[in-house]
């Protein structure tokens, strides 16, 4: 079975990078640090869950630690990763700091769903936001939490199975996508530098 959480978790912190540009610096499964002049987003993993189909249902929810509950046959296996996004910033005025609280929380969520980006995860759903917000000598702090449900694809791998590329599509898996090219085993395929 084939996992790389880490490959998500470098591809969002990327897209917020770009998204937030200069806006706020973004960390990666560090601890909470003291609240500073720039804002941050902290990047942190709560939990996963296993979903699978049931041939009677649509899907289910199991505990990836119960077997019986996540059959073996299944080939792909569809997990919701539970993603948390903390955000802390300072400013001068209660305004200013409502501000950049909204600017900040559209393009996190933005980031995560942006379509136009060729992204490891089927798709984002945000789940809720909480806020904290604090006053001292004249400096207005805030804390946001946005939690959000990431959903993907795991694909358990045969150690026989054949790991070339057969089929090339385009478009985004799950909505409208067409097959563009097929290639038969031992068929050497280059692709030309852009």
């Amino acid at each position: 079975m084939t996992i790389n959480r880490g490959a998500m978790l470098q591809a969002i912190k990327l897209q917020l990078e770009t998204k937030l540009e200069d806006k706020a610096q973004v960390l990666l499964l560090a601890t909470d640090n003291p609240i500073t002049a720039q804002a941050k987003v902290l990047i942190k993993l709560l939990q996963e869950d296993v979903l699978f189909t049931d041939s009677n249902t649509d899907h289910k929810d199991g505990k990836k630690n119960n077997q019986i509950l996540v059959p073996q046959s299944n080939l792909h296996n569809q997990r919701a990763l539970h993603l948390v996004l903390k955000t802390t910033l300072q400013a001068n005025s209660p305004s200013e700091l409502l501000t950049l609280l909204d600017e900040i929380a559209s393009k996190n969520e933005l980031s995560l769903q942006d379509s136009d980006t060729a992204v490891l995860w089927q798709r984002v759903q945000p789940q809720n936001t909480q806020f904290d917000f604090s006053e001292s000598q004249n400096v207005f702090s805030a804390t946001m939490t946005q939690l959000f449900k990431m959903y993907y694809l795991v694909k358990h791998i045969d150690d026989n199975e054949d790991m070339l590329i057969k089929e090339v599509y385009l478009g985004q898996y799950g909505q409208d996508h067409q097959l563009i090219a097929t290639f038969s085993s031992g068929e050497q395929v280059t692709v030309p530098a852009s």
